[in-house]
């Protein structure tokens, strides 16, 4: 019963509204998600960028005169 009790409890607790952005950052870009020492460690240990990438804005539309 402790462990339900643990997760109603944790249920209970809103959010941040920062976290819940980065969470949801993450997980659209796929990244690890944590603190720096933990994505350094996943970035050696897979040899690909484990942080998020900033948005990025749309291209211009190429015009022909």
């Amino acid at each position: 019963m402790q462990r339900s009790n643990a997760y109603l409890t944790l249920l209970d607790e809103a959010l941040s509204e920062k976290l819940l952005a980065s969470t949801r950052l993450h997980l659209q870009q796929q990244r690890a998600l944590g603190h720096d020492a933990f994505r350094a460690m996943v970035e050696a240990k897979t040899h690909r960028f484990a942080g998020v990438s900033p948005a990025h804005q749309p291209r211009k539309p190429n015009t022909v005169d």
